[in-house]
């Protein structure tokens, strides 16, 4: 059933209707938030070396709300800043 405006939803039992969510991780050994990671830091890593735009507009452009989320997460991933690694 599809509610206007909404989501759609199953009138079923919802177990029923269960959507496999461990395929990606039991054929590649990589979770889905492991692979949306590893596409983030490969765009990142694009845009930092190529594009020539700053920090800023590259966390922006990748839809972190500032500069500094965008830091921590690109350093939690790859051991450096995105600064350190733009300079290196």
């Amino acid at each position: 059933v599809f509610i206007p405006g909404g989501i759609p939803f199953i009138e079923e039992n919802p177990a029923e209707k269960a959507i496999d969510t461990g395929g990606a991780e039991d054929t590649t050994g990589k979770s889905a938030a492991e692979w949306i990671d590893q596409y983030v830091i490969q765009e990142a890593k694009n845009l930092l070396r190529y594009s020539g735009k700053n920090v800023q507009q590259i966390a922006y452009e990748l839809n972190f709300t500032n500069q500094s989320s965008f830091g921590k997460y690109f350093k939690h991933i790859t051991g450096l800043s995105p600064t350190q690694f733009q300079n290196s």
